[in-house]
């Protein structure tokens, strides 16, 4: 049965979670009154008949979640770590005892990135650990390895840099100065990086994160045609409990049923792709040291647009894969030797800034403070300014050549079938309106003045060539 409390955040109400139950109890029809002409429910009567006892089943599971986390909350911390984790599952989303097992995953079991959060605080409040919500709905995470990311963190002498550790607990503005980066880096690190002597090699050997993301998938495309020109290589991290997986992963992302799409992937990945197992909020970017090291002293570019992309989430929640993620990066790119950097941000980091939005200008110096009021997709914009800010200080203090793109819209690929952005809510727009033959006057707000409305977006495939045009 689904938890109430869930379904009614989704839209439903407290008659479509009981249906079953109602109908079993009895049936519906037109001559106990519960049904129309049309042998649609009745709601007036349903609630007249079963409205009481909907409530108080209602207020019994409710009444029964509050008992088991408050239970969680007092007792959980002296109970093995993998046990709290599957109850505190259970509880929030209304599974049954024994129901679930270690292997599952948290969104297979019908969570979103709302009720992660939900898991995520209250893991926190239990082990008074960073459980950040990434984690939780990573596609390739078992509640097995939340568990194990908190026994780590539990024994670890060494504790990541966190949204409070660096900004301090509940922040409500984000100050430049916060972000240093002697909390990310190693100080050993540090010392061992040197600005570089002279111009930059060629990028021969490439290393791309998010590829398969939307637009990580056609920076994808164009790198490899790029290498396989320069008789380089495109490596990819790519989330996945092997290398096969992860392959195996960005492969699909690329399979929407357009055969040319797959032959130009196929033809282009054979010969200069190389797919590695790893995760951007992970330490070391989740690889063995020698796989690690190897990058360090091999890579040429780091291409950069993976991100946890959610415009509901808190800034403290989007700390890790977007800004610490970032961090781990820069501190790849000054291993061994000073390797360029291009980073994907978001227009949205100089909204209502204008002389942020200055190309030329130090992000440092224009906007040197950040606000949480709680505004739609601030999280995200805090996130990718915290991202420009480190990698500013990176290039004040090692010489790292950086290139920023703060991307707005992007638009499906014009050429390849099936090449859609669909969780956009721009593309669902745009969608709703090929589907009704309908648009709402909001829809025609930045009037041109010629009956044309303009909207500021690229196609999918122009942006990912303008990003790998800009590198030699």
């Amino acid at each position: 049965m689904q938890n109430p409390r869930l379904a009614t955040e989704a839209g439903l109400n407290s008659y479509e979670i009981f249906r079953d139950f109602l109908i079993e109890s009895e049936p519906f029809t037109q001559e106990n009154g519960l049904l129309s002409g049309m042998r649609k429910p009745l709601r007036p009567a349903l609630t007249k008949r079963y409205g009481e006892h909907l409530e108080a089943l209602y207020t019994e599971l409710t009444d029964r979640e509050a008992d088991e986390l408050r239970a969680l909350r007092r007792l959980g911390p002296d109970q093995p770590v993998p046990e709290t984790v599957l109850r505190a599952a259970q509880a929030l989303l209304g599974q049954q005892n024994g129901d679930l097992e270690p292997g599952a995953r948290f969104l297979d079991l019908g969570g979103d990135s709302l009720t992660a959060l939900s898991f995520s605080q209250l893991l926190k409040e239990i082990y008074r650990v960073d459980v950040p919500v990434d984690l939780v709905i990573n596609p390739v995470n078992t509640l097995r390895r939340v568990a194990d990311h908190i026994e780590r963190a539990l024994t670890s002498e060494h504790r990541r840099p966190t949204a409070d550790s660096v900004h301090g607990p509940d922040a409500t503005r984000l100050d430049v100065a916060d972000l240093q980066l002697d909390a990310f880096l190693d100080a050993r690190a540090i010392g061992r990086a040197e600005r570089p002597a002279g111009p930059l090699p060629e990028a021969r050997t490439v290393l791309l994160t998010g590829a398969n993301g939307y637009l990580g998938r056609f920076l994808c495309l164009e790198w490899l045609e790029r290498v396989a020109q320069r008789g380089g290589t495109l490596v990819c991290v790519v989330r996945g409990s092997s290398a096969e997986t992860a392959r195996a992963r960005l492969e699909a992302a690329f399979d929407s049923g357009d055969p040319e799409l797959m032959e130009r992937y196929h033809e282009l990945a054979a010969r200069h792709l190389h797919v590695i197992a790893g995760d951007i909020g992970e330490p070391n970017l989740g690889l063995d040291d020698r796989t690690w090291q190897r990058l360090a002293d091999t890579v040429d570019l780091i291409v950069h647009p993976a991100a946890l992309v959610n415009h509901v989430l808190p800034y403290d929640q989007l700390f890790g894969p977007n800004v610490r993620g970032t961090a781990e990066l820069i501190r790849l790119a000054v291993t061994s030797r000073i390797k360029q950097f291009t980073y994907l941000s978001t227009v949205a980091v100089v909204f209502g800034n204008e002389s942020a939005a200055d190309e030329s200008a130090d992000i440092r110096t224009a906007c040197r403070t950040r606000g949480l009021e709680g505004d739609y997709a601030d999280g995200y914009a805090a996130s990718k300014w915290a991202g420009e800010v480190l990698l500013h200080e990176a290039h004040e203090r090692f010489g790292l050549p950086v290139a920023v793109f703060r991307s707005n819209l992007i638009l499906a690929h014009p050429r390849y079938r099936g090449r859609l952005n669909i969780p956009d809510v721009f593309t669902r727009l745009l969608l709703s309106l090929l589907a009704t033959g309908i648009a709402p006057g909001s829809f025609y707000v930045r009037d041109t003045g010629d009956g044309s409305a303009h909207y500021d977006a690229l196609p999918v495939d122009f942006t990912a060539r303008a990003i790998t045009s800009r590198h030699r």
